[in-house]
């Protein structure tokens, strides 16, 4: 197994470790933050006058507020653990509603003095300094994870993001996949629905990557589609497989190119058979489907079906905690539960449909033959 000019690494277990401590600090920051509106409110009620009324506002109470974000936080990171350059949006699940709940002193903060004062009138600062401190941990952990390029992130199953010079697309190197999403739209058709728009390489099928130098002209590299890159000079990359060429400008093509290679080596699992004439054009059936569907925005799109089972899956715990009696849970989590079960299959539909798209933008090669 050929390493090519791929450093080595520290290694997955050392980047694991130090990531988890970045994101355990997170954890400390929110919780220093909650601690912190318990003293301050410990300090007001010592100073406030007697005669003003006294609301207690305990870390306890704040606690029980921020939980549900904080599951919430939790499941994203476990359905996303793959994917560390996305951890920075999910920290704010729970760092944004902390610093909410958290931003106004207490009353009575004028009757403090010094230090005391700044501790505690200081609330909306401390609040945003637990999010923009969170964000950054986030991060770092994702960038711990992702860099500096090396043979360790070849052989994982870490998802890596690149973007590209002077477009709007993103080329993603999944453990088994390359795909490039939110390439430019040519055809109007296309416009609809942005998911629709991705392709994708299995590794197993990928012929050859090389780096290239790109001079910017032609001005743009037209994709299978109907979507095309745009092509600005500098470094390159091309990805030829499963009868696609993509060109696309990566800064530090070299370096992506040699991963790209190395990841293909070990690969785990393989590409799967070819779609048979009817199951491809059922899958372009499906897409044209969820491209005309709900007004021309998608309603069918595998992300709509996603935010429905997050929906009716929250709803289905929130009916089981309201009520009372154990016919109104049961009834509720039923009735919510079967939703989440109709958006979870649509979303399973609808995505084996687009993934089929991705891969075969054009009919098997068997069958143009034919």
């Amino acid at each position: 197994m050929s390493k090519g000019n791929l450093p080595t690494g520290p290694g997955m277990s050392v980047r694991w470790s130090v990531a988890g401590l970045l994101l355990a600090s997170i954890v400390a920051i929110v919780v220093g933050r909650v601690w912190l509106v318990d003293y301050a409110s410990e300090l007001t009620g010592a100073v406030r006058p007697g005669w003003r009324s006294r609301p207690v506002v305990e870390a306890s109470m704040i606690a029980q507020m921020l939980l549900p974000w904080a599951g919430a936080a939790v499941v994203g990171f476990a359905l996303l653990w793959r994917s560390p350059q996305l951890w920075a949006r999910i920290s704010l699940v729970a760092t944004v509603p902390t610093g909410l709940i958290t931003a106004l002193p207490p009353f009575g903060a004028q009757y403090l003095h010094g230090a005391k004062r700044v501790a505690v009138s200081g609330a909306p600062v401390w609040s945003v300094l637990t999010v923009v401190a969170g964000f950054a941990l986030a991060v770092a952990a994702g960038r711990v994870l992702t860099r500096p390029l090396a043979f360790d992130v070849a052989k994982s199953g870490v998802r890596l993001r690149f973007r590209l010079r002077g477009n709007g697309a993103r080329l993603l190197v999944a453990e088994d996949r390359v795909r490039l999403l939110r390439p430019r739209v040519v055809d109007p058709a296309h416009q609809r629905v942005r998911e629709l728009n991705a392709l994708a390489i299995p590794l197993a099928r990928v012929e050859s990557v090389s780096s290239v130098h790109l001079c910017g002209v032609p001005e743009f590299h037209r994709l299978p589609n109907g979507t095309a890159v745009a092509l600005t000079e500098g470094p390159g990359l091309r990805i030829t497989g499963a009868g696609q060429e993509w060109v696309l400008p990566v800064e530090d093509a070299e370096s992506v190119a040699q991963l790209l290679r190395a990841r293909t080596h070990t690969r785990t699992g393989d590409a799967g058979p070819a779609p048979t004439t009817a199951q491809w054009q059922q899958a372009m059936h499906r897409r044209e489907a969820i491209r005309r569907s709900g007004s021309g925005k998608g309603s069918q799109a595998p992300r709509y079906y996603g935010l429905g089972v997050a929906l009716f899956g929250a709803l289905t715990v929130a009916s089981f905690v309201a009520n009372d009696g154990w016919f109104g849970k049961l009834a509720g989590a039923t009735v919510f539960g079967l939703a989440a079960l109709g958006c979870s299959v649509g979303w399973r539909s609808a995505r084996d449909a687009v993934r089929v798209g991705e891969e075969w933008p054009e009919p098997p090669i068997q069958d143009r033959i034919d």
